[in-house]
């Protein structure tokens, strides 16, 4: 039975390894592999997933096969949903590695010489590369404390895995894991009609909600909405292919008319300025320059040159609008002091009516001073203010030159036809981008 011993203490030049704790959020299977080349008396391994990811990490040590040890878990569950882990189990025993099974074990630990280790939730395995993961490594001495003497009754609980019994296993449970893989393509497959199923739902909730708001817009375009396609440009040679949203027939974007004036005056913008379009179908949020017929570029974030005033401070204004979870917050505004005293976030979301403000996040250092004082007291209490503010971040604005890389029509619109619609914010116009369904 391996025990856990006390280490043997090394020098070594890896810079993780020099450290006595360091803390990840990505993929750490290259500094497991310097841990494992650095290795001089043991290496241990608990993971109750595993593939040849794991046998391709054992073979970068020196170190003889007695001195390796896994630590895993032979659930039927487990083994029916991970099929290369029987065949990896299989080569580990013939290439003379212990391997011992111990029921429940869910930690995923590399345990180097007894006195270093890295602990987390990556798992040994190929997929465990791509998925976003945590994990701590540390290099001081582990034999002090509970977590090495935990470590060892595991051990001593564990079970050795007899060779002849995982033979069987891939056998026996072959034709089970072919029914779980298609039991697990058809879960998916009804996965995807579930949520199309949920974005029609939400496609014809929007189209209600947001036929009403463009009805009731004093601003307007010609028409209450205006069919678009979504159409493919080829560039020249020297640029990207990209894709356009294109008006069907005749009418412009750039042309409005005010139902509050008298005869519906007309009023004609200054074409291929930016404006806020809010995209139904997500609820995402966009600054899109808008030309006569077609919205080619879009946006998601810009920083306001002028500072704003509030009380006796002044702050930097950036607008971001995010990609994710916009059905909870699609507006994302920073304030920053012109000192450069941290910042605060309000998280918002627009519904085309209204903008409710979901969270106030305030930087550390922006807590401790005056400024978090100020901004509750001049704005974030006062609804009327806060909608104010909201509404000048809203305005149009010109850019005196665009990347092609703002060519990027695909990563907000999902859809090849689309309605386009005016609506306004506190009197400042924005366009609603609804999908046809």
């Amino acid at each position: 039975m391996h025990q856990l011993a006390k280490p043997l203490k090394k020098e070594t030049d890896l810079k993780v390894m020099a450290k006595k704790k360091q803390i990840f959020a990505e993929d750490v299977s290259r500094h497991w592999k310097q841990a494992v080349r650095s290795a001089e008396h043991s290496i241990i391994v608990f993971t109750p997933f595993l593939d040849n990811a794991l046998a391709t990490l054992l073979k970068n040590t020196d170190l003889p096969s007695n001195q390796i040890t896994l630590i895993t878990e032979c659930s039927t569950l487990t083994l029916l949903k991970h099929p290369p882990q029987l065949r990896t189990l299989k080569q580990l025993l013939e290439n003379g590695i212990q391997v011992k099974q111990l029921p429940k074990l869910h930690a995923k630990i590399l345990l180097l010489d007894e006195d270093r280790v890295f602990l987390g939730s990556q798992n040994f395995t190929y997929a465990g590369r791509k998925n976003l993961e945590a994990s701590a490594y540390f290099g001081s001495d582990q034999t002090e404390g509970k977590f090495l003497e935990n470590l060892n009754k595991w051990i001593e609980e564990a079970e050795t895995l007899n060779p002849e019994w995982i033979d069987l296993l891939i056998e026996m449970l072959a034709p089970l894991q072919k029914k779980h893989k298609a039991l697990v393509l058809e879960a998916e497959k009804i996965e995807q009609e579930a949520l199309a199923q949920f974005e029609k739902n939400q496609c014809e909730k929007h189209s209600l909600h947001f036929d009403k708001i463009v009805a009731s817009s004093a601003l307007r375009l010609n028409k209450e909405w205006m069919l678009a396609f979504v159409e493919d440009k080829i560039s020249d040679s020297w640029s990207s292919d990209y894709k356009t949203l294109l008006l069907f027939g005749d009418g412009s974007l750039n042309q409005w008319k005010n139902t509050n004036q008298r005869n519906d005056a007309h009023e004609n913008l200054t074409r291929l300025d930016i404006f806020p379009a809010l995209i139904t179908e997500s609820m995402r949020m966009a600054f899109v320059r808008v030309g006569k017929t077609r919205i080619t570029y879009f946006r998601d974030a810009i920083k306001w040159r002028n500072l704003h005033k509030l009380g006796g401070a002044k702050f930097w204004v950036n607008i971001k609008f995010p990609k994710t979870d916009t059905r909870r917050r699609n507006i994302s505004i920073t304030l920053e002091p012109s000192s450069n005293d941290g910042f605060c976030r309000l998280d918002c979301f627009f519904d085309g009516k209204t903008i409710h403000l979901k969270q106030a996040h305030f930087s550390k250092r922006f807590s401790t001073k005056e400024h978090a004082t100020l901004l509750k007291t001049e704005l974030l209490n006062h609804p009327l203010r806060l909608s104010l503010f909201l509404e000048k971040q809203f305005s149009s604005f010109k850019f005196s030159t665009l990347d092609r890389e703002n060519k990027n029509l695909e990563d907000y619109l999902k859809g090849s036809s689309y309605k386009i619609g005016l609506a306004e914010f506190e009197k400042t116009p924005f366009y609603i981008l609804q999908r046809n369904v």
